[in-house]
């Protein structure tokens, strides 16, 4: 069985952890010397730094956050759940949830007894809740100041971000094994798979980023393809440089003439597989296969396809 057969199987079978199917991916990075497939697992396994940008599946998420309060003559009050209504919106990141965590941990924390996933309210905003208490700006309960504050999200969130990972794993081996199949090979490091490697990965690991393009002709933008949402294809043909306006538009109206026929149009439908080759043209001889691969999996997206 070779790389990405292995890869497939494994993430289809569901209980090999997705920390050892990152290493194994890795090892697809490495031979087709794809930088931005590499990062991506070494964050994944590593963890993202603070201040760094994160995957859409790693958050940010609303969280309810729950407080601590005390009032004079000991009063207090215990798991109050805070309203973000009550506060501006500029403190609207203090409701937000980021999984910036190994996924290791994550795996580790579902295996655990823990139900929740919980961060704290740093010091800071503690004591900057309470100047807006003392000033009149904020009322949580009268007469009483923030202790504390922490964060909550449910397991369940935390197994979703494990599977979004495993999901991406799998489809980018599926997709490797039709467009760059010589990466079971050792010492692979052609051009062509390379720029494979990477248009699969932008449309299915990162799913709002394409690439098309060649080393000397890179083209990398960020974009969204929301199933029948024909303003978020354009967008994403905006992103393809040298095609012409006219092009792109007869690809849409193909797409959109081929919607009731599903994902599959993008291999059976006539007028759209003309459209897609003219669009996909304009990378380069080297970029086109590459920049193939990155229309047909945002075309299927648009289409229905997961």
């Amino acid at each position: 069985m070779g790389q990405l057969q292995q890869i497939v199987a494994d993430a289809m079978d569901g209980e090999k952890p997705v920390s050892q199917l990152l290493r194994a991916v890795q090892v697809l990075a490495v031979r087709g010397d794809v930088d931005d497939l590499a990062e991506w697992v070494k964050k994944e396994r590593d963890g993202y730094a603070a201040g760094e940008a994160i995957p859409r599946y790693r958050g940010p998420d609303i969280a309810h956050v729950y407080a601590n309060l005390n009032g004079p003559y000991g009063a207090s009050a215990t798991n109050m759940l805070l309203p973000e209504s009550l506060f501006p919106e500029d403190f609207a990141k203090m409701f937000r949830f980021e999984f910036r965590q190994p996924i290791a941990e994550l795996e580790a924390l579902i295996k655990s007894d823990q139900d929740k996933l919980e961060a704290p309210w740093s010091g800071n905003a503690i004591a900057w809740v309470n100047s807006q208490i003392d000033r009149g700006e904020v009322t949580l309960i009268e007469g009483m100041y923030l202790a504390s504050a922490r964060r909550v999200v449910s397991v369940g969130r935390v197994i979703s971000v494990i599977d979004a990972v495993r999901n991406r794993i799998l489809d980018l081996a599926l997709e490797l094994e039709k467009v760059a199949p010589r990466l079971d090979e050792a010492n692979v490091q052609a051009v062509a798979e390379r720029e494979q490697v990477s248009a699969v990965f932008q449309t299915i690991v990162n799913a709002e980023n394409a690439y098309v393009g060649n080393n000397q002709t890179a083209v990398h933008y960020e974009v969204q393809v929301i199933p029948g949402d024909t303003e978020s294809l354009t967008r994403f043909l905006e992103g393809i440089r040298g095609a012409s306006e006219d092009d792109k538009l007869e690809l849409i109206a193909a797409a959109e003439a081929a919607r009731e026929a599903g994902p599959d149009a993008v291999e059976e439908d006539s007028r759209l597989m003309a459209a897609m080759k003219k669009v996909g043209s304009v990378a380069g001889k080297i970029g086109q296969e590459a920049a193939g691969v990155a229309l047909k999996l945002a075309l299927q997206r648009w289409l229905g396809g997961s």
